[in-house]
């Protein structure tokens, strides 16, 4: 129940963030610096990247424990193969919108 709760509580914490960073840039909202609200999209777009790696991670940590306890065969590395590509492409996205907060942060207007 907790793991659900804290998916949800994520969930509804990184749209505030987006809704108050897309309101900021588009009309008249919170945040006066463009650079600050953009930051924040890109923010929340990690929190949301961290929310499909922990949604991802029980099909894994079930293939790893089948693995171990049953032995290798194609059919479970396959399986296994198949959700560590998800959670892979989660990890780097968010490399990349670190690289791409890096960016805003040091650009000049």
């Amino acid at each position: 129940m907790f793991r659900n709760v804290d998916i949800a509580f994520r969930v509804v914490i990184t749209g505030a963030l987006a809704s108050v960073a897309i309101w900021s840039l588009v009309g008249d909202g919170p945040i006066a610096a463009t650079w600050l609200a953009a930051k924040l999209i890109l923010f929340a777009l990690i929190v949301m990247c961290g929310i499909g790696i922990r949604v991802s991670l029980p099909p894994i940590r079930d293939a790893i424990s089948e693995i171990f306890l049953k032995g290798s065969t194609p059919e479970r590395e396959a399986a296994l193969a198949a959700t560590r590509g998800s959670m892979g492409l989660y990890v780097k996205g968010i490399w990349l919108l670190i690289a791409v907060i890096i960016w805003v942060s040091v650009a000049k207007p």
